[in-house]
């Protein structure tokens, strides 16, 4: 009788998390893997106790890499770009890192290479990815938007989905944070510039779409953005960085970039 007793107060003390701890629990890496391959900031693939496995990233340099892979990953989700989804990763020594979600069914790198790189026209009777120039184009107006200097080819995902291929786009450590404060927009001999200069040949470029982004990237209110924030570890940003990034976003500062984007986007300039 006793015994059962403890039992019941044991189970009855137990409370189950609520849903906002469930959003700001990490999740535990269970298996580690190696890097695939070596970066400055890449730590390597962890299987996390969701059992999916993800890409794992640290900061690197004094720069705030998780911080910004995580909120430019969530600023993509709500400007409707194809994006790994991402978690919170607790290594075993108890270090919570940036992970991005290994996407099922996706290409290898040389995969994603010869799809952006080939012409449509040109590949006869392959698949497909549909809609790819605009998808491009709004990729290319988000990537400005937050000073991404390193998109380049290596970094897509294609993911074969019935008669078409999916397009996703990941990494963004070289964004944000890495050039914060956000003045002006990368140059014309930046990875991004030069290899969208390529891809624009290629595949045309969509002044319509990537306005498109611009109009979501003005009406993200700044109550999402702190929520996005609240949601990471504090250590990836600390309280040095958080009062200036959401008075940044709520000023007129996000707007006039927004607008001098759309200026340079219009005339030719940024592309």
């Amino acid at each position: 009788m006793s015994g059962e007793l403890v039992r019941q107060n044991h189970l009855v003390s137990r409370k189950p998390p609520v849903p906002e701890q469930l959003l700001i629990s990490p999740r535990r890496a269970l298996r580690y893997f190696p890097p695939e391959t070596a970066t400055a900031d890449a730590l390597g693939i962890a299987e996390a106790d969701d059992r999916f496995k993800y890409y794992l990233k640290s900061d690197a340099a004094g720069k705030r890499i998780r911080a910004s892979e995580w909120i430019c990953s969530h600023l993509a989700e709500l400007v409707h770009l194809a994006a790994p989804a991402c978690a919170v990763i607790e290594l075993q020594n108890k270090q919570r890192v940036f992970g991005s979600r290994r996407v099922a069914g996706a290409g290898s790198v040389i995969d994603a290479r010869d799809y952006l790189m080939t012409p449509s026209e040109a590949r006869d009777n392959k698949i497909g990815i549909k809609g790819l120039g605009l998808a491009l184009s709004s990729i290319y107006a988000f990537d400005m938007f937050i000073y991404n200097v390193d998109r380049h080819a290596g970094n897509y995902l294609s993911v074969p989905d019935g008669e078409i291929i999916r397009l996703y786009a990941f990494d963004f450590s070289r964004a944000l944070f890495y050039n914060w404060p956000l003045i002006g927009f990368p140059c014309p001999d930046t990875t991004t510039r030069e290899t969208f200069t390529y891809l624009r040949n290629v595949h045309g470029f969509y002044l319509e779409e990537a306005e498109n982004t611009l109009d979501k990237l003005g009406i993200i209110d700044t109550r999402l953005i702190e929520d996005i924030i609240r949601r990471m570890p504090e250590e990836w940003l600390g309280p040095d960085i958080l009062p200036p990034i959401l008075e940044w976003w709520s000023s007129s500062r996000r707007e006039e970039r927004i607008m001098s984007l759309r200026e340079g986007l219009r005339d030719g300039s940024l592309v």
